[in-house]
């Protein structure tokens, strides 16, 4: 189903990359980076940027969550989170 929740995991991994450089989820070929994004944790944040502060990774974890109950309530919601840790990390 595709809704709100799924605009959310799309926007942290966007969001993943903007802020690290690199991809939230690995691999050699497209198939093994949809399998990865299905199964598999993402890479932790600070395995590329160690001095990010916490609550950022914390929020962007959130957001790609692979139970969408487990995500923000909306879009929203996760944006004003992020707002909030990146004004606490400076």
């Amino acid at each position: 189903e595709i809704d709100g929740a799924t605009d959310q995991f799309a926007l942290a991994a966007i969001t993943y990359e903007l802020i690290t450089g690199a991809k939230a989820f690995a691999g050699e070929s497209f198939p093994t980076i949809l399998y990865n994004v299905v199964h598999k944790a993402h890479i932790p944040m600070r395995t590329h940027l160690p001095e990010l502060a916490p609550a950022v990774e914390a929020v962007v974890a959130r957001g790609l969550a692979k139970k969408k109950q487990d995500r923000f309530p909306s879009v929203r919601e996760f944006h004003r989170a992020l707002v909030r840790a990146v004004k606490d990390g400076l």
